[in-house]
């Protein structure tokens, strides 16, 4: 996942989305809440790795810069 160094708030962003994460839950406490989201990074990192996901990250809509 990428590591945003700085705040990006008012820029334009290109994103694509590669698959869904989990459903909706509730959550019987905060720690909980907090070790789901850990879980959900993981994943989402692990999903990431895949081939078919760094092809896209690859693509040409992600690598060059626009006017």
């Amino acid at each position: 996942m990428h590591k945003f160094d700085q705040d990006f708030y008012g820029s334009n962003l290109r994103i694509s989305i590669l698959g869904y994460q989990r459903g909706e839950k509730n959550f019987d406490s905060l720690q909980a809440l907090i070790d789901a989201i850990k879980k959900d990074i993981e994943d989402a990192d692990r999903n990431l790795d895949q081939a078919e996901a760094q092809k896209i990250k690859s693509h040409d809509f992600f690598t060059q810069t626009r006017d």
